[in-house]
């Protein structure tokens, strides 16, 4: 649960904060752009319930209905 609210607030400020970039640059419609904002919140929101997944280490796009998924390694130092 630690980790699910982290997530949930990522979720929903990355949402907010690209929803008028996306719209506005005519990529997609309000609709299509609504419907890929709920596809990756449900997808960080899985990986978040996941104990064996490190949720806030992978990086949710969604685009068209099509997700991708990358990780972020740790830098070695």
């Amino acid at each position: 649960m630690k980790r699910f609210v982290p997530v949930l607030v990522c979720a929903i400020a990355l949402a907010t904060t690209v929803s008028g970039c996306a719209v506005t640059g005519g990529h997609e419609t309000l609709g299509e752009y609504s419907d890929d904002a709920t596809i990756t919140t449900r997808v960080k929101a899985r990986f978040a319930k996941d104990p064996s997944v490190s949720a806030m280490r992978i990086h949710v796009d969604t685009d068209k209905g099509v997700v991708n998924l990358t990780w972020q390694c740790k830098e070695l130092v």
